[in-house]
């Protein structure tokens, strides 16, 4: 039997050390989602502030004139764990039809409502999209890998965690026992 705890023991380190290296990857990749999301911030910013009088970007300010999904984050369960993917909208097929049109309905419902709604993106920015614009575009294009990434990790360190306490509570039942086989008593903590 103390073999058997011994061989649990070095499994329980070889989980922990697995713990270990998804907790540095988690804090990795939200160290880079914070320091994305600062940047996205500081060039949207930038953005309101070379931006012409009374016109201000933003999620507050934004009327939806000329947004498509351009990309997915796709979440597929499998057996163990969840796997979270971000992928083109042009890759998935019917599942992205159906955003377009559901906007559609609502575009036409704001039409009917007497809401004058252009969806030309240059009546929007004009001949040359801002600058900062287009780089917040492209960070925030980028968070949703990294978003998509520390979703992936963090139901890997889930999964591992529940290993580990299954590893532990036989250990301990393995060395309770062993404990009761011997003729000692059952002073043995269970973690």
């Amino acid at each position: 039997m103390a073999s058997q705890a011994l061989a649990l023991s070095d499994e329980i380190d070889d989980l922990l050390t697995k713990y270990l290296s998804l907790l540095n990857t988690y804090t990795t990749i939200r160290v880079q989602l914070s320091a994305a999301q600062a940047s996205i911030y500081l060039s949207l910013a930038r953005a309101n502030f070379h931006a012409e009088r009374g016109v201000r970007y933003g999620q507050d300010f934004y009327d939806e004139r000329a947004m498509l999904p351009g990309r997915m984050c796709r979440i597929t369960p499998d057996t163990d764990s969840y796997h979270f993917e971000v992928t083109d909208t042009a890759d998935v097929s019917e599942e992205a039809d159906s955003i377009p049109q559901a906007r559609a309905a609502e575009h036409e419902d704001e039409a009917k409502q007497g809401k004058n709604c252009t969806q030309d993106p240059l009546r929007m920015f004009g001949f040359a999209v801002p600058n900062a614009l287009r780089e917040t575009q492209i960070q925030a294009r980028g968070m949703l890998d990294l978003v998509s990434r520390l979703l992936s990790v963090d139901a890997r360190m889930r999964k591992l965690e529940i290993e580990i306490r299954r590893a532990r509570k036989k250990r301990g039942k393995a060395l309770l026992e062993g404990n009761v086989e011997g003729g000692v008593g059952r002073d043995v903590v269970v973690e």
